[in-house]
């Protein structure tokens, strides 16, 4: 679990796609439940999709898509893309636009053009932690960190676009997978699993239980220098602030000055929190548009219907 300190490293993305309460599971796990969980479970394909059922500590649970969304408090959305292997990646979209690829790379990677082979290391900096998250809440890995699977790629890219997945699809695909691994694979989402059984009443009092970890936590942040690798290979890209004024300038040429929008920047050179700052203060002064054009829109559909 990563600490509530760090958080603000994964709001904006997180909170995008409306996963924001996967920051707030619970801090800790119950082993033999959740091995109890996997050795009986079953899947069936349902009205809303895969459904889970497994018996144990003389519970009978199911978990559908529509059960799981309000447990952890997110919403169904209609795409529900998952995969698995990487010829599936190859062939997502590449029908209707073949450099769909190469966007999808160019928007998370820093070093490579091609989606195969993909590391830890070639990630844009902000992606990494992210991606440390993906692998523990997600889409939970036994090991091999440094690996960028198939769908962890479009996953991310996902994060960075504002597109919307289905959670509870995700989750419970992943679960079936962790099950037909048999073993290979670790028995993952042991905090979501908690939230699931508090919702369903299961008697846990009697239970040992153990702190969550996993590789995304305080030691990764400090001891390994996270913040500093990505301070120091952010710095390395070049950010002209010539590019962000023309940003600016249009925003303010919409609103007619209704806005307060961010200052101009000055310097011929940004070090990255100066501009990792005045990007924040950019989204800020979008998102005050976006409330000022939606009010607009309303007064206009009430002077329709009069």
């Amino acid at each position: 679990m990563l600490d509530e300190q760090y958080h603000y490293l994964l709001n904006d993305f997180v909170n995008g796609m409306g996963w924001g309460s996967m920051l707030t599971l619970p801090d800790k796990f119950y082993p033999m439940v959740v091995r109890h969980f996997y050795c009986n479970l079953t899947w069936t394909n349902g009205r809303h999709g895969i459904e889970l059922h497994s018996y144990f500590l003389g519970n009978c649970l199911k978990i559908t898509r529509p059960l799981l969304a309000r447990w952890l408090g997110v919403d169904l959305c209609a795409n529900m893309t998952y995969f698995v292997r990487g010829r599936e990646f190859l062939k997502f979209a590449a029908p209707t636009n073949p450099l769909f690829h190469t966007k999808i790379i160019a928007a998370i990677c820093h070093t490579r053009d091609t989606p195969s082979g993909i590391k830890k290391g070639d990630l844009h900096p902000r992606l990494l932690i992210l991606h440390l998250w993906i692998c523990s809440n997600i889409l939970p890995k036994k090991g091999h960190m440094d690996e960028v699977s198939p769908f962890e790629v479009y996953l991310l890219f996902c994060f960075v676009k504002g597109i919307k997945l289905d959670l509870p699809t995700i989750i419970l695909k992943e679960i079936v997978r962790i099950k037909e691994a048999d073993g290979s694979k670790a028995l993952g989402f042991g905090a979501l699993l908690t939230r699931v059984f508090e919702n369903t009443h299961i008697l846990l009092e009697e239970e040992l239980d153990k702190a969550c970890g996993g590789p995304l936590n305080h030691f990764t942040i400090t001891q390994r220098k996270v913040l500093e690798r990505i301070n120091t290979r952010a710095a390395q890209v070049d950010v002209n602030p010539d590019d962000v004024n023309e940003v600016v300038d249009e925003l303010m040429d919409d609103v007619g000055g209704n806005v307060n929008a961010p200052r101009r920047a000055s310097s011929s050179s940004m070090t990255p929190q100066m501009f990792v700052d005045y990007h924040r203060e950019i989204m800020k002064g979008i998102q005050a548009l976006q409330t000022l054009g939606n009010a607009h829109t309303t007064q206009l559909r009430g002077i329709a219907t009069t």
